[in-house]
């Protein structure tokens, strides 16, 4: 919770609804106090708000002791007593009543609620005891009409579901407070609320407008968180919201953020859950205002939730274009696999945020090569904690080459980050030419005498620096006394210089009294020629009182213009507003448009270069093909070359065949036609000589009694002539 917030919207609170006119003119009443005419007239008009409020007594105090008493179940000591009552007298002051881990229960319920009814504190701190549902139920019956309490603080107090429903209908109708803290701790008389509690919750953010601060740490609401969010939504006052350590994981997140971005919600604190990667990618949505409207947040905790590099990564991106966030918490989370680029682009892109905590999330020397990029071209970040990372020297070196032309950060925190002597050098060189940082906290690594050397002479020569922690160091005690008496001397300096910009600014706030007073001393001048002018047309009274007319209906006619110019400003400013998010909008989805067109044209060059690989791959297997069909061919023609040549010899030797047959023949003829002429021939003796005989008888017998030849298989060649015969 803020207590500057609470302060001024309790003054605002005051002045809309008290009888003081000197303190209503003196402050201004905010828009969120106009939503006080919701309230009935009942409580307005209460005899509480009309009677003076005294401060509180002996008598109530030895009250409210004696029910404690009774609820510890103790005697009632004197001295205890008298003890109490001095403690009270010195503490209860500037409208604060703090009864923390005091053993209240039922019974000092109801007396201190006696007691604020009748008093005027402002503020209320009864946390860590053990007042339960009906204690609550009691105190908050008792300063139901009660108009100047703004903040109760009921966290450990034994708060059950079952009789959140009664408290939360009190609340419900409640005229002052404006702030209440139900959180749950570790310890004792823990805060239970779930999914009943988180139920009546939303019916009292619903129905009571004044509502700004809600604290629900640790009560169990990952069942009703859907509750919450439709109560957030409904309120349109809510300025801070605290739902830490409730066990809220990445789904969880989708609901709640569709929610915010419907409020007024400025801070939000959503630390020690199970967000992890899952819920991160609604958190950026959020942020860049991918829902129906713009993050309104300016305050966002989001730190020890299991986040790895690809969440942030998200969240880093979608800050780029943020510009309302100033405060952002991402500390105990785990980037073991190094931080995007997202992250230098945020440092370069981001104009907004003051502070960022990025502790204790594993960040190394290699993740912050380009660190010193962002810290140059970032102006607005003023608080940069790096604590509990493994920096190192080379990662140091980077941040001190950063902060040699940084022009905005006042205060960095690199306690833990085991940098040693050369690293502690780099940066406090880079010191001499930092004429903006105010704070460096180095505390728990290796800081050297060289190293100290040089802060004693930053601190001399540099006034603007007023804190450097060394704590744990191995440096020299007397460079250690010597910088804290330099920094003594810069904080006395800074504040001598803070009263002449305090009286510039006084300077500067007259400079409009006097021309508002001047603006008076004309007024008066015009009422005077206007009494005037008014003496001289006495006579003219008839023609005067036409004068009079028509200058009344021109001045209701400016009213009426001044009107509707003003409702046409207004259009105009919600017109301009509705841009500003499609523009967002837009821009946002113009850009994951682009990204998913690189991506496309990226996997279109790998196919096109996978197809030329195939294609090159196609051409070598067909130009091989080619070469074997074309050998191939060769060889056919070489083979019907030599087979057409057997053919054509073997069409001569049948042509000489065919000669030879035919001479045969016509020898045949011929020995035929000499035979028949030796038959018509006389014959002569028909004796066989003897010596032919066993010849002839000889012949027959060889051949009759040889072995018959084998046939040679034919050759292909030989079979196709064979086939052509």
């Amino acid at each position: 919770m803020n207590q500057r917030y609470l302060e001024e919207t309790w003054m605002r609170l005051e002045t809309a609804l008290g009888d003081d006119t000197k303190r209503a003119q003196s402050h201004r009443i905010s828009i969120r106090t106009v939503n006080t005419s919701r309230l009935t007239s009942f409580r307005l008009n209460s005899a509480s708000f009309r009677s003076t409020k005294e401060p509180i007594s002996v008598n109530q105090l030895k009250k409210i002791y004696k029910a404690k008493c009774d609820d510890i179940r103790i005697p009632v000591l004197p001295d205890q007593e008298s003890r109490f009552i001095t403690f009270c007298v010195n503490n209860f002051k500037n409208r604060h009543f703090h009864m923390k881990e005091a053993g209240l229960a039922l019974q000092s319920a109801y007396v201190i609620g006696r007691v604020l009814k009748t008093s005027n504190f402002a503020y209320v701190d009864l946390s860590k005891n053990s007042l339960s549902c009906e204690g609550v139920f009691v105190l908050l019956k008792e300063i139901s009409d009660s108009q100047t309490i703004v903040h109760l603080d009921l966290s450990n107090n034994e708060i059950t579901p079952e009789g959140f429903d009664n408290i939360a209908k009190i609340l419900s109708y409640h005229p002052s407070i404006i702030s209440v803290d139900f959180s749950s701790y570790e310890g004792l008389h823990r805060n239970r609320l779930s999914n009943s509690g988180a139920m009546s919750l939303c019916q009292a953010l619903t129905c009571n407008p004044l509502l700004q601060f809600i604290g629900l740490s640790g009560t169990g609401l990952s069942d009703g968180i859907e509750f919450i969010a439709q109560g957030i939504t409904e309120n349109y006052n809510l300025v801070s919201l605290d739902l830490s350590n409730n066990a809220l994981n990445g789904k969880m997140m989708e609901c709640l953020t569709k929610a915010v971005v419907k409020t007024e919600l400025k801070i939000l604190n959503l630390g020690f859950n199970k967000i992890c990667d899952e819920g991160c990618e609604f958190i950026s949505n959020m942020i860049l205002g991918a829902y129906e409207a713009a993050c309104p947040l300016i305050n966002l905790n989001i730190s020890h939730n299991g986040i790895a590099s690809k969440g942030a990564g998200k969240i880093f991106h979608s800050l780029r274009l943020n510009i309302l966030i100033k405060d952002f918490n991402i500390s105990n989370n785990q980037f073991q696999q190094g931080l995007t680029t997202f992250f230098t682009t945020f440092f370069s892109d981001n104009c907004v945020m003051k502070s960022l905590n990025l502790s204790n999330c594993g960040i190394k020397s290699d993740h912050l090569q380009n660190v010193s990029d962002g810290l140059i071209k970032n102006t607005k970040l003023e608080n940069l904690i790096l604590s509990h990372n493994k920096i190192e020297d080379t990662g140091a070196q980077h941040i001190a080459f950063g902060l040699t032309k940084n022009t905005g950060l006042k205060s960095i925190d690199l306690s833990s980050c085991a940098i040693k002597g050369q690293g502690v050098l780099s940066i406090a060189k880079s010191l001499r030419n930092n004429f903006t940082l105010n704070s460096i906290n180095l505390k728990d690594n290796s800081v050297k005498d060289d190293s100290g050397e040089i802060f004693v002479e930053i601190t001399r020569l540099n006034k603007n620096f007023l804190s450097v922690n060394l704590d744990l160091n191995p440096v020299n005690l007397k460079f250690v006394e010597s910088i804290k008496l330099n920094l003594k001397e810069n904080r006395r300096l800074y504040k001598k210089m803070q009263i002449p910009k305090i009286r510039e600014e006084i300077d500067r706030m007259r400079i409009p009294i006097e021309t508002y007073e001047n603006l008076n001393v004309k007024n008066r001048l015009r009422l005077e020629k206007k009494a005037e002018i008014e003496r001289r047309h006495e006579i003219h009274d008839e023609s005067f009182e036409e004068v009079k007319e028509k200058e009344q209906k021109k001045t209701q006619a400016m009213v009426q213009e001044h009107k509707i110019l003003r409702e046409k400003n207004v259009e105009l400013a919600l017109a301009i507003d509705a841009t500003q998010s499609e523009t967002i909008k837009t821009r946002v989805q113009n850009e994951r448009k682009v990204e998913e067109m690189n991506l496309k044209l990226r996997i279109t060059d790998i196919e096109i270069e996978k197809n030329g690989k195939k294609l090159n791959s196609t051409k070598e297997v067909n130009e091989a093909k080619k070469n074997t069909v074309n050998s191939a061919l060769a060889e056919y023609r070489d083979k019907y070359q030599e087979q057409e040549m057997g053919r054509r010899a073997l069409e001569r030797t049948l042509t000489n065949l065919k000669s030879l047959l035919e001479e045969q023949k016509r020898q045949i003829e011929t020995l035929k036609t000499c035979k028949t002429m030796a038959n018509l021939r006389p014959s002569k003796s028909n004796r066989i000589p003897a010596e032919f005989l066993a010849s002839e008888k000889l012949a027959m017998n060889k051949k009759k009694y040889s072995p018959k030849k084998k046939q040679k298989p034919l050759l292909k060649t030989q079979r196709s002539s064979s086939a052509t015969k």
